[in-house]
This record gives structure tokens, sequence and C-alpha cells, in this order.
């Protein structure tokens, strides 16, 4: 994931609606290849959230991401949690464009 400074929402759909999550914090890898994980400028962790629901996205430590026509595909950990009671993790892909797409 390289971050966009333009970037500051994410969009996930929560019993069918969709609800917008604002930027909580987004750790960008530092300069020195050997500790940058996927790379410099890759994304270490990205937080958004709208109270009381946050998601955390983490790209998996050690997995190189792939590119695929054009996009950036790299295994990822992601944490759900809506207020005290309820916190889900999941395991995937998560899959960046180098831009937004155009309409």
């Amino acid at each position: 994931m390289v971050p966009d400074s333009k970037a500051q929402r994410g969009v996930l759909k929560l019993n069918g609606s969709l609800v917008v999550l604002e930027l909580a914090s987004a750790e960008v890898a530092s300069a020195d290849p050997a500790s940058a994980g996927g790379g410099i400028g890759q994304v270490e962790e990205l937080a958004l959230v709208a109270e009381p629901i946050r998601a955390s996205i983490v790209p998996v430590p050690g997995e190189a991401a792939e590119i695929r026509v054009g996009m950036q595909r790299r295994e990822a950990n992601m944490v759900f949690e809506a207020g005290q009671d309820l916190r889900i993790g999941y395991r995937g892909y998560l899959e960046c464009l180098p831009e937004p797409p155009q309409h």
C-alpha cells in the first residue's frame, strides 16, 4: 500500500449499509530497505475509524507484494472492531491501484 496524501477516508459495508471511515493512522516503513518489510514507502499499518467502528489493516510481515495488471496485491490481516464487545480478524489479500479509478 502506498499512501496518497489526498486519501483520508475508506468505506466499509456493514449490514448492507456503507460506512465512511476516517483515517486514524498510517505508519509508513522507513527509508531503510532492510527494515521496510514490503519496501520503502509501503504502509505497515492502516487504521480507519468511525466511532464506534474501527478497522485496521496490516500486511503480513515477510510477504512480498505482487503486481497484477497494474495492481499491487499483498497478503494482509484486517481486524474489525465495533464498540468494546466485538472484535474479529480476517486474513486475505489487499489490492491497491496506483491511483483511484476514473469514472
